[in-house]
């Protein structure tokens, strides 16, 4: 039924029970599996002079090469090959545009993300999914 998905992770526990819905579907349907975290552009400072601002987006690039490193380690644990990706800008906008650019033809994601204070200012990126994208898409529920 599916061929190519696509699970976002974020480093929370509803990503990561997100990533094992799709490792399940993945492994059902002999799929490619990839995984992506998204660096979220917004929380950048744009003047060249803000250093606090270099040094968040380092703090942001480790932890998704954390979370990253996490995912590699479950997909190995249940013995499936994964393709991991990190992007960057706005979660939503990433997701779906790499399922489309690569063929996915399922997106599987939490219904929550790892920053109440995030959803405010954006929106939830799960239901931004939903209605940016022409890719089916399962929003996992804690």
């Amino acid at each position: 039924m599916f061929s190519n998905i696509i699970a976002a992770v974020d480093g929370s526990d509803i990503s990561f029970l997100a990533l094992d819905r799709a490792i399940e579907i993945a492994k059902q349907n002999n799929a490619k599996l990839h995984a992506i975290y998204v660096i979220e552009s917004h929380a950048m400072s744009s003047s060249p002079l803000d250093t606090s601002g270099d040094m968040h987006h380092r703090r942001l690039e480790k932890e998704a090469a954390e979370t990253i490193k996490k995912v590699k380690k479950v997909a190995e644990e249940k013995q499936i090959v994964i393709d991991t990706h990190i992007g960057n800008g706005h979660p939503g906008d990433a997701v779906v545009n790499f399922a489309e650019k690569n063929g996915c033809d399922l997106i599987v994601a939490g219904s929550l993300g790892k920053s109440a204070f995030d959803r405010l200012l954006l929106g939830s990126v799960s239901g931004y999914m939903v209605k940016a994208s022409k890719t089916n898409i399962l929003i996992v529920r804690d």
